[in-house]
């Protein structure tokens, strides 16, 4: 759809659908790869809960999260795709 409307940019793993509709690190992994066979480009969203901030795990989910991504084939390369961490725009948790 959004290839027929023209837009170019998806915004996947937003930190909501993770949370709320329970989707898994191979879930928005497989969700980037599609975008980008499609000629989307993706901003993959990564990030913590504050459960997982607090328990200091916040590298070891990020990293699976990213590495999930990356075993799709999803290159970082600035014309095809971002990723970002959640906590840049939105946060899960308050400080």
């Amino acid at each position: 759809m959004l290839v027929n409307l023209g837009i170019p940019w998806v915004i996947l793993g937003h930190s909501e659908r993770r949370l709320l509709l329970n989707e898994s690190n191979d879930f928005v992994a497989d969700k980037v790869a599609y975008a980008l066979s499609q000629g989307l480009k993706v901003i993959a969203c990564v990030g913590e809960t504050l459960e997982q901030r607090e328990s200091g795990a916040t590298m070891a989910v990020v990293a699976a999260q990213t590495k999930a991504i990356a075993a799709r084939s999803f290159k970082l390369d600035m014309d095809k795709g971002i990723i970002s961490r959640t906590k840049a725009f939105e946060r899960v948790w308050k400080a």
